[in-house]
């Protein structure tokens, strides 16, 4: 891999990750465009720990919110329905991550998971439309709307879903409006993300990369969290005034391309 390489696929993920579009679907789709080999673990674990980093800083405040409000009881706030929802959608990692990455991640099935979560997204984004009050107070409930946004992130375990889409369709439905739905999201995603990092950094100590391949990790690492970043400020503003339908039209557009590429054979090297 080539520096501008690790560069591209760097500022792919860090705007993708946080779109509604799958980060996943773009890391294959771009190399199979460009006639690139697919990154290996160590490149997507750095990327993860880039889009972590761009999440911690843009949320900063939030996540003191967050950690401040759960030392109150359990299950009494939001801070702790999105702590329980985190744990089957963690749960669900854990078993079915290897399977997934084994046997469904190909053009095919992908496409498949950016038609099914862009017909979720468009469903969602109509309630949100259709619904005169929007982030209404639900009390003190354990299964509260942020337990069903955290857990539906096991949805995203099917590549093309979207985790970011998952969520956002979830909060949407729920009650929340786009802006609240979008924020909690990624809050909710926050020790998502940071544990899928954490659990791949393992397979840096494995084979130790060579400093050539250290310098390509902390450049992709590097464009993952300033695109990330403005991924996020751009996001934010844009659906405080616009809805998930371009998102929606442009998936269905890349699932296009994906199932087009089935049965094209990846770049060797």
């Amino acid at each position: 891999m080539r520096f501008y390489q690790a560069a591209i696929l760097g500022a792919i993920q860090g705007l993708t990750e946080f779109l509604p579009v799958s980060s996943t679907a773009h890391l294959i789709a771009v190399p199979r465009l460009l006639g690139w080999k697919r990154p290996g673990l160590s490149f997507d674990t750095s990327l993860h720990l880039g889009t972590l980093l761009a999440a911690g800083i843009y949320l900063r405040k939030d996540l003191r919110n967050v950690l401040a409000s759960l030392r109150g009881a359990p299950g009494q706030n939001e801070a702790w329905q999105l702590l329980w929802g985190n744990i089957p959608a963690g749960l669900a990692g854990l078993l079915l991550d290897k399977p997934v990455e084994k046997h469904l991640r190909s053009p095919a099935y992908m496409s498949a998971g950016m038609v099914l979560g862009a017909l979720l997204m468009a469903w969602a984004d109509q309630q949100a439309d259709t619904s005169e009050n929007r982030d209404v107070q639900h009390g003190a409930r354990f299964f509260g709307p942020h337990f069903f946004l955290a857990a539906s992130q096991a949805l995203a375990l099917f590549p093309g879903m979207s985790r970011s889409g998952m969520t956002m369709a979830t909060g949407l439905a729920t009650g929340l409006s786009r802006t609240e739905a979008a924020r909690q999201s990624f809050l909710a995603g926050f020790p998502m993300i940071a544990a899928a990092g954490l659990f791949k950094l393992k397979d840096l100590f494995k084979e130790p990369p060579s400093q050539r391949e250290m310098a390509l990790l902390a450049t992709a690492l590097a464009t993952a969290t300033v695109s990330g970043y403005l991924s996020l400020r751009l996001l934010f503003t844009f659906l405080e005034r616009h809805s998930l339908q371009p998102f929606v039209w442009y998936r269905l557009g890349l699932a296009l391309y994906l199932w087009a590429q089935k049965n094209q054979p990846e770049a060797s090297d």
